[in-house]
């Protein structure tokens, strides 16, 4: 680590660093002795000692546990705050979802679809998804006979949905509801996860 900082003009100092990803108390240890998420948090360290204004990350969790894996998205979203641009390549959808503020989709080497990971489930074209409850079990036939629905499931008074608009959707259920007698007493709705949208775009298909 002293080594990299004599490298750069400016940045924070080995302690400081050390400190940031939570690593003060390994100071003195071997590299060889760090488990996994250690190391991926070292590397990190070491990459901010030259106060970088982009830095790049490729695949920084591959591997790691679930605790060491939530323990370096801290460290980035840290690093957010802190006002650095992060450039962030992975395969955990999740973690993109969870920690980017734009994504961009790759099948292929070919951008297939770019947007902040909010607009990428409600403008990619996929299903939305609209889970109900009502007073009493709502008929699955004219569940599926409403506009916009593409699938239908239920389980007593509980149903959930597939739809392709919501606002054609919802007069259409409510008239509905209110021909069988019932009450509605529960309803929600769930945006396509960024998951959802990269298979469809995909089509889950590997690269060749």
């Amino acid at each position: 680590m002293r080594l990299f900082r004599s490298f750069y003009p400016a940045g924070p100092s080995v302690d400081e660093a050390l400190r940031l990803v939570d690593l003060a108390g390994e100071a003195h240890r071997r590299v060889g002795a760090l488990s996994g998420g250690q190391r991926q948090r070292l590397a990190i360290a070491t990459a901010m000692v030259g106060d970088p204004d982009i830095l790049f990350l490729d695949e920084p969790t591959v591997g790691l546990d679930p605790v060491s894996r939530k323990r370096l998205w801290g460290l980035v979203a840290e690093l957010r705050r802190r006002g650095a641009t992060i450039v962030l390549s992975t395969h955990y959808l999740a973690e993109a979802e969870a920690l980017c503020d734009r994504v961009f989709i790759l099948d292929r080497g070919r951008v297939v679809a770019a947007g902040a990971p909010r607009e990428l489930g409600t403008t990619s074209g996929g299903p939305l998804r609209v889970r109900l409850r009502a007073s009493r079990p709502l008929a699955r036939a004219a569940l599926e006979r409403l506009p916009a629905v593409r699938r239908v499931v239920t389980d007593g008074t509980a149903c959930s949905l597939e739809l392709d608009s919501l606002h054609v959707f919802l007069p259409a259920l409510l008239a509905l509801v209110d021909r069988s007698g019932a009450t509605l007493l529960e309803l929600s709705t769930e945006r396509a996860s960024l998951e959802d949208v990269f298979v469809r775009l995909t089509d889950g298909a590997e690269p060749p």
